[in-house]
């Protein structure tokens, strides 16, 4: 029998695959407990999987009942606070029950609190506290306590609002945004940072522009959470984007606020040059509409230049070979998992022998990981003698390239020496360090994949377009990429409006950085006489 990362020879358990059945036969014992609650708690207590299980669970049971909450959230409050795994459940209930009193809501709503905002943990002590700055923040919002203590339930950095920072409370938000009260309640839940903004810089009436484009307001809601700046855009104006964009693909417009959503930093090419990569991925898999193309270059934006229809004819025929499945079969799995194509044959084999070797899989085997999880499989793509040499090559931190080739394998194709050149094209435009420009292009994809010339005649064409500096260009393509969109039609209808993006923007970074900073420095109290970044910086 061959070894495997779990076995050995003998088909014994390796460490790591004691450790794996261990942690399989913990998660298989507590049912009740999602991914999204299970992982963190073992990340924040690794020690619970060593711990007999009916021990772990009896005092979760003990916790959630002296709380009055149930067994999934006493599990988020052990991760949110972590020293309450060791605290006698009487001694938290009786810690936040006078809490509650003073709040006039339950003991389990408090938890809830808690559970969002730990810092909210340490001053329950002194009840009065709590209730004064959720009261502050319930009246500098113009909104019920208890919608307060609501609103800070779902976004903890709402606990860190200062009074001076406050100049559209939820009703003006409302009114200059064109929404519900609900909605507006909404876009503050998720972007926090809206409640800054004046309302001189909260020009879109996004009812208007679900009206005119079909869009819904909550899909709108998505587009104003990942790029805020468009709050300082009319509908007119982003209606126009719009509409120009999907005629000029041939998609509808909710394929153009998903590219907007998601991948923004496609439309430093050209538009042209994205339809033409669009219908190459049409033809070659046969797919139904230019809209399906748009989806699969959002999701793998290496597929935008050096894919022609004579490499995606080799790609599919090499799958079909690699994995021996039938054609058809290709296509439809490509359809669904672009990441199948971001892989030359070559590449590809070397990645299913891998995890064949490694793991004992079988090509069925390697298939669903690709497909499920192409970024796990992505990381038997590189051995460590990769990663040392790339990261020399680049001048970045190893596990900074492990995170980039997990993500995007398909720079594997290329050498390190050319990605280099791109990063440091990159690097100049946008005036910043090569780790940074390594961070950017793993927040951004379509940057690694649009040539850095492409990028830059944007930047210049964006800069004489806006009437600015060609380095303010370039900062708001890579802080507000959605101005993209706006940028693609008429530019001279955006004139007006990208001071008022770039104000936003700042105001953006102003509050976030002084928001977490300030949740860190009252979670340790040391670290406030080095608030700075000056006073940190090693340089």
């Amino acid at each position: 029998m061959g070894s495997t990362m779990w076995t050995d020879e003998s088909g014994e358990l390796t460490p790591m695959g004691e450790a794996a059945y261990a942690l399989k036969l913990f998660v298989d014992g507590m049912p009740e407990l999602s991914e999204g609650v299970m992982a963190p708690m073992v990340n924040t207590h690794a020690e619970m999987v060593q711990a007999p299980l009916s021990e772990v669970r009896a005092k979760l049971e003990a916790l959630a009942s002296a709380l009055e909450v149930d067994f999934a959230v006493a599990a988020r409050l052990v991760t949110s606070v972590p020293q309450l795994w060791t605290t006698p459940p009487a001694s938290v209930a009786s810690r936040l029950r006078p809490v509650a009193q003073q709040l006039d809501v339950s003991l389990a709503q408090v938890v809830y609190l808690v559970v969002s905002q730990p810092l909210v943990y340490p001053i329950a002590g002194t009840p009065s506290l709590v209730k004064d700055r959720l009261v502050s923040l319930s009246e500098r919002l113009a909104v019920p306590l208890s919608t307060a203590i609501q609103l800070v339930c779902r976004q903890k950095l709402l606990w860190m609002v200062g009074a001076a920072s406050v100049a559209s409370n939820v009703k003006q938000v409302q009114s200059c945004l064109g929404l519900t009260e609900e909605e507006a309640l909404e876009l503050a839940c998720r972007m926090p940072v809206v409640l800054t903004l004046e309302p001189r810089l909260l020009a879109l009436d996004v009812a208007g522009t679900a009206a005119t484009t079909g869009l819904t307001v909550p899909r709108l809601l998505d587009l104003l959470t990942q790029s805020l700046g468009l709050a300082a855009v009319p509908s007119s104006v982003l209606c126009a984007a719009l509409y120009y964009v999907a005629t000029t693909l041939d998609v509808d417009v909710e394929s153009v606020l998903q590219l907007a959503i998601q991948q923004p930093t496609l439309l430093c090419a050209q538009v042209g040059n994205v339809r033409s990569s669009m219908e190459v991925l049409r033809d070659g898999l046969n797919l139904s509409s230019n809209g399906a193309a748009l989806r699969m270059l959002c999701a793998q934006p290496a597929l935008l230049y050096d894919f022609t229809r004579e490499s995606c004819v080799g790609r599919l025929d090499g799958i079909a070979k690699i994995f021996e499945i039938a054609a058809d079969e290709v296509l439809e799995l490509a359809a669904v998992q672009p990441a199948l194509l971001t892989l030359g044959p070559s590449l590809l084999r070397s990645g299913v022998a891998a995890v064949s070797e490694q793991a004992g899989a079988s090509l069925e085997d390697c298939l669903s990981l690709i497909l499920d999880d192409p970024t796990t499989f992505a990381s038997f793509l590189h051995k460590e003698a990769v990663i040392d040499a790339w990261a020399e090559r680049l001048d970045v931190d190893e596990d900074l390239v492990r995170q980039l080739l997990q993500q995007q394998p398909g720079l594997l194709e290329a050498t390190a020496n050319s990605v280099k050149a791109r990063l440091e094209s990159l690097a100049a435009l946008f005036q910043i360090p090569s780790g940074i420009a390594v961070q950017l292009i793993m927040k951004h994809p379509a940057l690694a994949a649009v040539p850095p010339n492409a990028t830059i005649t944007r930047a210049k064409n964006l800069s004489s377009m806006l009437n600015m500096s060609m380095q303010s260009a370039a900062e708001l393509m890579a802080k507000e990429p959605a101005i993209l969109l706006l940028a693609a039609g008429d530019a001279g209808q955006l004139r007006p409006f990208a001071q008022p993006i770039y104000e936003i923007n700042s105001i953006y970074e102003f509050y976030t950085t002084q928001w977490v900073q300030g949740a860190i420095t009252e979670s340790q109290p040391s670290l406030s006489r080095n608030s700075s970044f000056s006073s940190i910086d090693s340089r």
